[in-house]
């Protein structure tokens, strides 16, 4: 009884639509304010937009993260007894690659990302990304129930505009980080 049935569920394993995934709140978003705006199938074709445009995001960014690991550790001087190997770099490219999957993914659920926190917390040695970390896990706590109810579900239109929101402010954010400072003279 412990055959490869469960193979079957995998093709509808995508059809929850909850805003607890980036792409998918994002798609949430857009679809509601297409529904508002009177058009007719909007919100599933929003959806399904943003979900493609978090996965081409997810494998650029997985091809930088591999690029940026390899570069680490061929730069990496050769261990010896006194220094430590490169690896440090590879253990944190694969936990933000396990990130950038979980975030980027069309569906999440809170235990997704047990895996990237725990090799980031390995490897991550910026004691404010640790701590963000530890508050990310802390919030992911409350986004399921003791009765194992799900808040996302009965929270959709306030969280897609919550990772609207997010994301508009992590722009702005990025954005004002890359402007180059103007230098008093």
């Amino acid at each position: 009884g412990l055959g490869l049935g469960w193979l079957s569920a995998l093709a509808d394993s995508g059809a929850p639509v909850q805003w607890t995934s980036l792409p998918t709140g994002m798609g949430m978003a857009f679809g509601y304010l297409l529904r508002a705006l009177g058009v007719e199938g909007g919100y599933p074709v929003a959806v399904a937009v943003a979900r493609a445009v978090g996965l081409a995001v997810l494998a650029v960014l997985l091809v930088a993260l591999w690029w940026w690991a390899l570069r680490r550790t061929a730069q990496a001087p050769r261990p010896d007894a006194n220094t430590a190997p490169p690896s440090r770099a590879v253990v944190a490219a694969a936990g933000a690659a396990l990130a950038a999957t979980v975030l980027l993914g069309p569906v999440f659920y809170p235990w997704y990302a047990i895996a990237p926190v725990a090799l980031l917390a390995a490897s991550i040695v910026d004691e404010r990304v640790r701590r963000a970390l530890a508050i990310a896990t802390v919030l992911l706590v409350f986004l399921v129930l003791p009765s194992g109810l799900g808040l996302a579900v009965l929270t959709k239109l306030p969280g897609a505009l919550l990772d609207l929101a997010a994301l508009s402010w992590l722009a702005w954010y990025a954005a004002r980080r890359a402007r180059p400072r103007a230098t008093a003279s």
